[in-house]
Formats: structure tokens, sequence, C-alpha cells
């Protein structure tokens, strides 16, 4: 005698049989769509106490992103710089600004400097972004990240340029 499938038990089978056929279908995925993405860094985060005025937060996150297209993976990297300021006054900052390279395995590919002193010092709060040269390639290999520091010079402080070394981004492909 032969025995029928209930429809719930049925319904239940065709689902854990699709659910399987898309777990496979994500694993067997070409691979320039695992290769690419954006990878940012958690916020990096500095105080600077400036003379006579109240303080300045700076926060930066460093990213990477790659892309695949036509046969060719491109690579960009970033910093998004930030700050908020509770003092009005203008003119803190004699220099501020950004440097931001693009890395393969520690060797700078593309770099550029971003120069914020004019904003920083008129604006209380306010978000730039720093784009270095993107970078392409047929190479689909691991290792690429975005890399930079923050260079810096309070007005009055007879100091000098100082440097803040960020952290690079994670890595993409």
């Amino acid at each position: 005698m032969r025995r029928l499938i209930s429809p719930r038990k049925l319904i239940s089978g065709l689902t854990a049989a699709a659910l399987m056929l898309a777990g496979l279908l994500t694993l067997w995925t070409s691979p320039a769509a695992a290769a690419t993405g954006t990878q940012c860094t958690s916020s990096q985060t500095k105080v600077f106490f400036l003379p006579s005025i109240s303080p300045v937060e700076v926060r930066v996150y460093m990213c990477v992103q790659s892309s695949y297209g036509n046969g060719y993976y491109t690579r960009k990297p970033w910093a998004q710089i930030s700050w908020t300021r509770t003092d009005p006054h203008m003119y803190k900052f004699d220099n501020f600004g950004s440097r931001v390279r693009l890395e393969h395995n520690d060797d700078d590919y593309t770099t550029d400097y971003c120069n914020y002193t004019a904003d920083i010092n008129t604006y209380n709060d306010g978000t730039r972004y720093c784009y270095a040269p993107s970078y392409t390639s047929s190479s689909p290999v691991n290792g690429w990240t975005s890399d930079g520091h923050i260079r810096w010079n309070m007005d009055g402080d007879g100091g000098g340029d100082f440097i803040w070394s960020l952290l690079g981004s994670p890595q993409v492909s």
C-alpha cells in the first residue's frame, strides 16, 4: 500500500529544498561578486584642546571600496572627516588636512592630500570627504586598504605641524 504525503509535509519539503538550493547558489557566485564591497574603520576620534578656546572633536573613518565591471576591479580610497565644536570663534588652526592613500599589502598605489583649514576654522560642525585617485586592474587579489593621517597645526601654540596617524581600513579584494 502506497502512503500519501500530506499537503503540509509536501510544502515543508519543498520549502526546505528551495532553501538548500538558495544556499548553494549563494556559495556558487562569481569571483567578482565575492570580491567587491566597501570596508571602513570604526570611528577614530581625537579631541584638540586649543589655547583659550573650547575643544574641537574630530572623527575620522578610513574607507576603501572595490567594484567590478567589464573585467576590471577598481579600488577607491577615501576618508570621512567630521568635527564638532561649541565655540564660534574662528581661526583655530594654521593647518588642518588629511592624507589618504590606497595601499596594497602596505605598498602605496595612489595618494592625495585635502586641506580643510578654512572649513574647520569657519564652521562649528562639518563633514568633508578626501578621495585619493582610484586604481584599476584586472587582478582580483586581496590586500587592498585605505590608510592615512591628519596633519594639524594649532594657531598660536608655536609647535608647528603634527601628525595624527590613522588606522587603515579593513581589506577588500
